[in-house]
């Protein structure tokens, strides 16, 4: 293995030892309670809250939405790390957390994955292709293993030609007024695609 290679995961190792160091929450980022009516609620063992049907997944809760909303469909992500992909295609979804660190999407994959036969088209942990999407108040990661994977033969990845890219949000065609409030969005590469 040559020094620049060497050197790369060493920066890229420290940083991501930075970023746990630096992830304890602020008082102003700690758990909130969030607002208002929701339609669907997570939970881990599909219990209702809040006047709203209970979901074990957001896939659940997402398939359970409108197909055409005129109003927004408020979905409640409590604390807790929901580790799942998904991809928003209908109007006026609404992901509202209980906090920045607190609420969690997170999934871990990379473009190498997607290049296997029968692997999904999107290797984002969220992708949204429908208008008036808002999340707020939550964290959408992917955790992929970006050093790790990444080939030693690679002096510097810059396009992603490795396959090691790992996008935890991306914003796909028909997903206009987007909006994201106190949202965290992090991954290693390629962490929010705009396309």
């Amino acid at each position: 293995m040559d020094r620049q290679a060497t050197g790369r995961r060493a920066v890229l190792s420290g940083l991501a030892a930075l970023s746990v160091g630096a992830a304890a929450p602020a008082a102003w980022a700690r758990r909130a309670k969030p607002a208002g009516r929701f339609d669907a609620v997570l939970s881990k063992d599909g219990q209702g809250a809040h006047g709203a049907p209970g979901y074990r997944t957001l896939g659940e809760a997402l398939a359970a939405a409108p197909a055409a909303a005129s109003r927004p469909f408020r979905i409640l992500v409590p604390a807790g790390t929901w580790r799942e992909r998904n991809t928003v295609d209908k109007p006026n979804i609404h992901l509202i957390g209980e906090g920045r660190e607190a609420s969690v999407i997170v999934f871990n994959d990379s473009a190498q994955t997607r290049r296997q036969p029968g692997a999904a088209n999107e290797m984002a942990t969220l992708v949204v292709q429908a208008p008036d999407f808002h999340a707020a108040h939550l964290t959408i990661a992917n955790d992929f293993d970006y050093p790790g994977h990444m080939p030693a033969e690679v002096a510097y990845d810059r396009t992603g030609a490795s396959g090691a890219q790992a996008t935890a949000l991306k914003l796909g065609k028909g997903s206009d007024r987007a909006l994201f409030e106190d949202v965290a969005v992090t991954g290693w590469q390629d962490t929010l695609f705009t396309d």
